[in-house]
């Protein structure tokens, strides 16, 4: 069987409990980009690299409504890539040692 509504195809193929622990992770990196726009940063770059990682996750919410995108190769490189985005725009900003300056 298959649902193009991609909520109700993980909680169908993994079960309810791991599509909850999968879109958990999803909101906590989304929050976490969240705080990352919302922080006041010198360099801009990062905070845009949380805005559009942040928009992409957001766009993979609201696509999995009519259509199944988690089963989709390009749609879930595209959430791991956001994912890693984030995560690189959240340690800069909040621990800026751990830039490095190209000379």
């Amino acid at each position: 069987t298959f649902t193009h509504n991609g909520y109700l195809f993980l909680a169908f193929k993994w079960g309810a409990p791991l599509a909850l622990l999968f879109f958990t992770a999803l909101f906590f990196y989304l929050y976490y980009g969240y705080k990352a726009i919302s922080r006041s940063t010198q360099d801009s770059f990062y905070k845009e690299l949380a805005i559009a990682s942040s928009s992409m996750i957001l766009a993979s919410f609201i696509l999995n409504l009519p259509a199944n995108q988690f089963i989709m190769r390009d749609s879930l490189c595209f959430i791991a890539l956001s994912i890693a985005c984030i995560s690189i725009a959240e340690a800069n900003i909040y621990n800026p040692l751990t830039r490095t300056k190209i000379a």
